[in-house]
């Protein structure tokens, strides 16, 4: 009997121990926002999507639709605004740039009803990135102007400033984008580097593209300056990125090594993937003007590593074709047509994102919408099936646990059964 009472407690402790193990994060905190009053449960629902943001592959936030619903019948404006910042940045990260577009319009329209002219001046900025990243540049100029009337101070001008700048150099409109870099520039304090560094790195830039060399030059060191102060080594990897580029176009070929060689140390650093295989890629083009094919070979071999995984498909349509040029001048026709082939397909692909673009800024806008909305649609139920499976197998993780129990259970029955007939005989 008191064997039988032994068994029986460390069959229970192991059955604990399993069920226990069995319990996901989810349902822990399932459990615990069904128990919580509507305080808690509001703090529950923002803490788990903030872990989200960072740690979460899926597609929609978990609780989203729950937690907007209960702060705003709770009335509490400062959730509300974290709950559509929340959402803003995981679907902007996702590269869901139209729901993240559609929340911040919430967003916005919230702030301005409670009068936050901070997070309204926020809010609206980021709009406009997301607009000019869309190439919808003049919907995006539109919206810094009018961010212009919620801007606090001059750092936030110059801020806008620099945004309106690039957006004119976007457009080739060089003139504009110089008057604008340049005010963001006199707006900022001398001891603002932050604002300051950006404003003249893309003044460098604006200088490199209409072939102001000495400019371009004086502006990138003083870049690189302002940036290593306060220890901004992606802009210090740019300027001497940028650097490489300008030495290579004037013929200072061991300067432009030099230079790359530096960039490409800090974004190594920085596991910056894209900015790896830009200047791999920059290196390989640089060794292939001076005719040192082998070392072109080995650099845009590396680089292709990077630019397939994190690279534009403008930047690996340009790496492609730089490797068939490569290995056409070796002679090598075969591989030179397999690098081509990829950049014509690649080419193709530009070339129907681009006929998309002119079809929805002329007569075709409409279908194009309802092909967008189709295709959201899409991706959202996309989203349910993938959590329905992933509930699936939870269930089906559970199941196997739940069976392995039973499985414990009747062993150690029979253990006990066998035992006592062992003793009886």
């Amino acid at each position: 009997m008191k064997t039988n009472l032994i068994y029986s407690i460390l069959l229970f402790h192991i059955l604990f121990v399993i069920n226990s193990f069995a319990q996901t994060n989810n349902d822990s905190l399932q459990s615990a926002i069904d128990t919580a009053d509507t305080k808690a449960k509001l703090i529950l629902y923002l803490r788990h999507m903030s872990n989200q943001l960072s740690g979460s592959r899926d597609s929609n936030l978990l609780y989203y639709n729950e937690a907007i619903i209960l702060a705003k019948a709770e009335q509490d404006t400062n959730a509300i605004i974290d709950i559509y910042e929340n959402a803003i940045i995981f679907y902007s990260v996702r590269d869901k740039k139209q729901r993240a577009i559609d929340e911040l319009n919430d967003y916005i329209a919230i702030c301005k009803l409670v009068k936050d002219t901070s997070n309204i001046y926020k809010g609206m900025r980021f709009l406009g990135a997301l607009k000019g990243q869309q190439s919808k540049f003049n919907e995006a100029l539109n919206i810094y102007r009018d961010a212009m009337g919620y801007a606090t101070d001059s750092l936030d001008v110059a801020s806008l400033n620099i945004n309106i700048g690039l957006i004119f150099f976007n457009l080739d409109d060089y003139d504009n984008a110089l008057n604008y870099f340049k005010s963001a520039e006199g707006l900022c304090p001398v001891y603002e580097y932050d604002i300051r560094a950006i404003a003249i790195n893309n003044l460098a830039s604006l200088y490199l593209e209409i072939d102001s060399l000495e400019l371009a030059i004086h502006y990138y060191e003083e870049a690189i300056s302002l940036n290593k102060r306060i220890n901004n080594r992606d802009g210090v990897a740019r300027s001497y990125h940028n650097l490489g580029l300008l030495n290579t176009r004037d013929g200072e070929y061991s300067k432009a090594v030099r230079h790359f060689k530096e960039a490409l140390r800090l974004r190594r650093s920085l596991d910056n993937k894209r900015g790896i295989g830009s200047t791999l890629s920059a290196l390989g083009s640089l060794y292939y003007d001076i005719e040192d094919y082998n070392r072109s070979r080995r650099y845009y071999k590396e680089a292709l590593q990077f630019v397939e995984v994190a690279g534009s498909l403008d930047e690996k349509a340009g790496l492609y074709s730089n490797i068939a040029r490569l290995y056409e001048k070796e002679h090598n026709y075969q591989r030179a047509y397999f690098y081509l082939k990829r950049k014509v397909v690649m080419q193709d692909s530009i070339n129907k994102l681009n006929s998309i673009v002119v079809a929805k800024d002329n007569k075709h806008k409409y279908e194009i919408d309802l092909l967008e909305n189709r295709v959201t649609q899409i991706e959202d139920e996309r989203d349910v099936i993938s959590e329905e499976l992933d509930d699936m197998s939870k269930r089906y993780r559970n199941m196997v646990i739940t069976l392995i129990s039973v499985i414990v259970l009747l062993i150690v029955i029979w253990s006990i059964i066998r035992y006592n007939k062992l003793r009886r005989n």
